[in-house]
């Protein structure tokens, strides 16, 4: 056990007789505790960010409007998909939540994956680009040319 006294003024004000961890102990304990407690999760949410690398793997991001997560289906697991997920449906996803020590980064590793529909997000999007089209704000007539050599760049 180590002691650490903090010091305010000259006065010891906390004492800690705890273990000090490392950072990887620490990710690995939170590890265990999340696959403990998160198995067998069933999660609904819409697709974004998908990648499917050569590995044969999915990876992508589940949201709503309230939140997301990294998630990701391994090949064993989506060769037996019987619809090709993408960008802005709605999933039901089965899992085990994790975290990836490396990083401290937690993620849904998904064994399974239905369709439930268009996600609202995408739907939300698709109306306002068709809203800002009929503006004419797509139209190329008032689209500015970029100079081959910008001067200033703005970001928004």
């Amino acid at each position: 056990m180590t002691s650490i006294y903090t010091s305010y003024m000259g006065e010891d004000i906390v004492e800690q007789e705890d273990e000090i961890i490392s950072v990887g102990q620490l990710n690995q304990q939170a590890k265990k505790l999340l696959e403990n407690q998160f198995r067998g999760v069933a999660v609904i949410g819409e697709i974004s960010n998908i990648a499917r690398p050569t590995s044969g793997h999915i990876y992508f991001t589940l949201k709503d409007e309230d939140g997301a997560i990294r998630c990701a289906m391994f090949r064993n697991q989506n060769l037996r998909l019987n619809f090709d997920p993408q960008n802005g449906d709605q999933c039901v996803l089965k899992g085990q939540v994790s975290l990836y020590a490396p990083r401290g980064d937690y993620q849904l590793i998904v064994s399974s994956m239905q369709p439930a529909g268009a996600g609202n997000l995408m739907q939300q999007f698709e109306r306002l680009k068709k809203k800002l089209d009929a503006e004419g704000l797509f139209a190329q007539e008032i689209k500015k040319q970029i100079p081959p050599q910008p001067k200033h760049i703005g970001i928004i």
